[in-house]
C-alpha cells in the first residue's frame, strides 16, 4: 500500500516542480531573445501562464504578457510597452536555436507610451520637416502645437502651426490645422502653402508581435497607442 502512495506523491512533486519551473524557464528565454533583438530596451520582463505546464514543451502557453522600457518602435523609442496575449503558440526551436520569438497569439493587446520627446528627436533627426527650421511639438491633452522657423523674402521667421495626431496604416500622422507667422496671420496663400509641406509622417514598427496600432490618446506631454485584435 505505501507503494502506491509513495509512487502517487511523486508523481504530485513532479506535476508541481514542472508547474514551477517550466513557464519560468521559457520566460527566461523569451526575455533573453528580446533583449537580443532590442538590444536598447531596457527591462523587458516576460510572464508565462500554462496549465498544465507540461504543453509549455510545446510552446502552447495560455497567457504571455511582455513589459519594457525604452523599446524601439520603428522611427521612435516607446518610454512603456505592454502586451498582453492569449492563446499563444511559441517556435520553441527558432527561440532555442536561434534566440528569435516567432509566436502567433489569439487575443492580442499592446499599449506603448511614445514622449513628445522622442517625437522631436525624430523630428530633428530624420530631415522630414526641411521647411522648418529647430522643429519642437508639443502635446496637450486636447491640441498639437508645432513651433519652428521658416524662411521667408530672406528672413527667419517664427511660425506656429496647430493640428491633431493621428493614426493611418501603422502611422503616426501630424495634420496641421492653422498657422500663424510671428504671432501673426499671412496671407491665405502662404498659410496653404506652408500647411501643405508641414505634415509629416511617423513609421511605427518593429514590435515583437505584428499588430497595427488603431487608437490613439493624448496627455499632456505624451501620446499612448493601443492596438488589439483576436485571431480565429
Amino acid at each position: 500500500m505505501r507503494r502506491p502512495v509513495g509512487f502517487l506523491l511523486i508523481l504530485l512533486l513532479f506535476f508541481l516542480l514542472t508547474q514551477w519551473w517550466l513557464p519560468g524557464a521559457l520566460a527566461w528565454g523569451l526575455e533573453t531573445a528580446l533583449q537580443q533583438s532590442y538590444p536598447e530596451a531596457r527591462k523587458i520582463h516576460v510572464a508565462v501562464t500554462g496549465f498544465p505546464a507540461v504543453k509549455v514543451l510545446a510552446g502552447r502557453v495560455d497567457r504571455l504578457e511582455v513589459r519594457a522600457e525604452k523599446m524601439p518602435l520603428g522611427s521612435v523609442t516607446a518610454e512603456n510597452f505592454q502586451a498582453g496575449l492569449e492563446n499563444v503558440r511559441i517556435n520553441v526551436w527558432h527561440l532555442l536555436t536561434k534566440r528569435k520569438v516567432v509566436l502567433t497569439a489569439g487575443r492580442k493587446k499592446i499599449t506603448v507610451t511614445i514622449t513628445e520627446q522622442a517625437i522631436n528627436h525624430y523630428l530633428q533627426t530624420s530631415g522630414r520637416l526641411p521647411l522648418l527650421k529647430r522643429p519642437y511639438l508639443t502635446v496637450q491633452e486636447d491640441n498639437v502645437k508645432l513651433e519652428g522657423a521658416v524662411i521667408l523674402v530672406g528672413q527667419e521667421i517664427p511660425v506656429t502651426i496647430n493640428g491633431r495626431l493621428t493614426l493611418n496604416n501603422g502611422r503616426l500622422v501630424f495634420r496641421p490645422q492653422n498657422v500663424t507667422l510671428d504671432g501673426k496671420e499671412f496671407a491665405s496663400t502662404v498659410q496653404r502653402r506652408i500647411l501643405n509641406r508641414i505634415m509629416f509622417e511617423v513609421p511605427l514598427g518593429n514590435m515583437p508581435v505584428d499588430m497595427v496600432f488603431t487608437r490613439l490618446r493624448q496627455y499632456p506631454g505624451e501620446i499612448i497607442l493601443t492596438a488589439a485584435g483576436h485571431s480565429t
